[in-house]
C-alpha cells in the first residue's frame, strides 16, 4: 500500500481499523508488531500530564505508534521525534565490536515521516538534530530511547533522569541488545546517582533474550 493511500485510508477510518490494516498502513500496535508491546505498556502507564518524545527515529515506525496510541486514546499531546537521521556515530570501545559508524542513516525519512503523518492526521513532529545538541527543559512523561550507542544514550538520559515527572517512564530499547552492548552500560552508568529514583520494569516482547525492553519509572 502507497503512503499516500494508507494516510487516506487511515484518516478516513480515524484510525479506527484492525490491526492488520493498521500494519499495512505502517502504524505498528502491540497485536501487529510484538516489539511495540514495552511502548504499548509505558503508553497506559505514563502520567497525563509532560511531553511525549523519542530519541532515534530512524524512519519513524514507532514513532506513528506512538502518534497513533495518543490519537485513538484522545490524548492531546504531540510526540516529538529527534534525531539527525545520518545514521549512527562513530562508535567508542564500550559499544562493542559490532557496531558501525553510519548504520541506520535515513536522510530521506523526514520529509516522508512529516509528510505521511500530516496526510493521516498523526500529532507528530521532528527535531532533526543530534541528541547531544537537544535542550532538555519540558517536563517529560514518557520516552523512547532507541539509540544504540553509549555516547548518545548516555548524553539522553543524563538530560532526562531528573525531569521525568512522578510516574513518568523512559523505554530503553537497546538495553539487553547482544549487538549494541554500550546501550546497556550508559544505562547503569547514568543510574548511579538515581538508583533510588526508578523503578525497573523488563517487558518480554518475544521468546528470545534480546526480545526483552527495559523500563525505567519514576518512582
Amino acid at each position: 500500500m502507497s503512503d499516500l493511500l494508507a494516510a487516506a485510508a487511515y484518516r478516513l477510518a480515524r484510525g479506527r481499523l484492525p490491526d492488520l490494516l493498521l500494519w499495512k498502513c505502517g502504524i505498528p500496535t502491540a497485536r501487529n508488531y510484538p516489539p511495540f508491546l514495552a511502548l504499548e505498556k509505558a503508553l497506559r502507564m505514563m502520567p497525563p500530564t509532560g511531553a511525549v518524545i523519542e530519541f532515534g527515529v530512524y524512519r519513524g515506525l514507532s514513532l506513528f505508534g506512538i502518534a497513533h496510541w495518543l490519537k485513538r486514546h484522545g490524548d492531546a499531546r504531540v510526540v516529538k521525534g529527534v534525531d539527525w537521521f545520518q545514521g549512527l556515530p562513530e562508535p567508542t570501545r564500550e559499544d562493542g565490536p559490532r557496531a558501525r559508524a553510519g548504520e541506520f542513516s535515513a536522510l530521506n525519512a523526514p520529509a516522508a515521516i512529516l509528510r505521511r503523518a500530516s496526510n493521516a492526521g498523526l500529532p507528530l513532529a521532528l527535531a532533526v538534530e543530534r541528541v547531544e545538541r537537544f535542550n532538555f527543559f519540558d517536563a517529560v512523561a514518557l520516552a523512547h530511547v532507541d539509540l544504540d550507542l553509549y555516547e548518545p544514550t548516555a548524553h539522553v538520559l543524563r538530560g532526562l533522569l531528573p525531569i521525568m515527572v512522578p510516574g513518568g517512564v523512559i523505554v530503553l530499547d537497546d538495553y539487553y541488545s547482544d549487538v549494541f552492548l554500550g546501550a546497556r552500560s550508559a544505562t547503569q552508568d547514568a543510574l548511579r546517582d538515581w538508583a533510588d529514583s526508578f523503578g525497573r520494569v523488563t517487558v518480554e516482547c518475544g521468546p528470545g533474550p534480546t526480545d526483552r525492553r527495559l523500563l525505567l519509572v519514576r518512582t
